[in-house]
């Protein structure tokens, strides 16, 4: 676990050189809501990493993290929350398919993003339509947000999930459980192996 906030005593550069090293590292926590612009140095250059979990709550990703996860090439569980925005999710979904196709089984993707934030829900829900290794998907934003149930699930009958075995979506602020189902109910009609709680 690292608490950029609790180590103001190193670095950028400090920590690029230290993750350079960890060369073998597989798991990765980074856990804090000031981690600022030298986030993307927190990821490694180890090829092994299987394991990132990245939560920087409301703040948004460093501009070039997104970029660095697309390209770890055996990622297979990836957890960000954070406030992500249709430039992040272009950076972390780069490629057609997308580079973490290739190895990806576990993603949760936490929003946090204000009430009347637009996001290109269609564009998000085609790249995770094309994860095909993906087993388990978790989703959550903090409300009903703009043609956020229409937009993702408008794209679902194109996915390419014959794998996802758990998918969940939450709404945080909302008790609005009819969005939720539906988006759930529309994701288990195209994916065979899906079990819903």
């Amino acid at each position: 676990l690292v608490e950029v906030d609790e180590l103001p005593w190193f670095t950028n550069e400090q920590l690029a050189m230290g993750m350079r090293a960890l060369t073998c590292l597989r798991s990765l926590c980074v856990d804090g809501d000031t981690v600022g612009a030298g986030g993307e140095y927190l990821v490694p250059s180890s090829a092994l990493l299987e394991d990132l979990w990245f939560d920087v709550f409301d703040e948004r990703p460093p501009p070039s993290l997104c970029g660095v996860v697309a390209s770890l090439q055996n990622l297979k569980r990836l957890h960000v929350a954070a406030d992500l925005r249709d430039v992040d999710t272009v950076r972390l979904f780069a490629g057609d398919p997308p580079s973490l196709a290739n190895s990806l089984q576990d993603l949760s993707l936490s929003w946090y993003v204000y009430r009347d934030t637009v996001l290109d829900w269609t564009f998000i829900s085609s790249k995770i339509g094309q994860l095909t290794k993906l087993t388990r998907l978790q989703l959550s934003t903090p409300t009903n947000l703009p043609n956020m149930c229409d937009g993702f699930c408008s794209v679902v009958p194109s996915w390419k999930l014959g794998k996802l075995k758990y998918f969940g979506w939450v709404i945080r602020d909302d008790d609005d459980e009819n969005v939720e189902a539906t988006i759930q109910e529309t994701v288990a009609q195209h994916c065979p192996l899906l079990e819903l709680e």
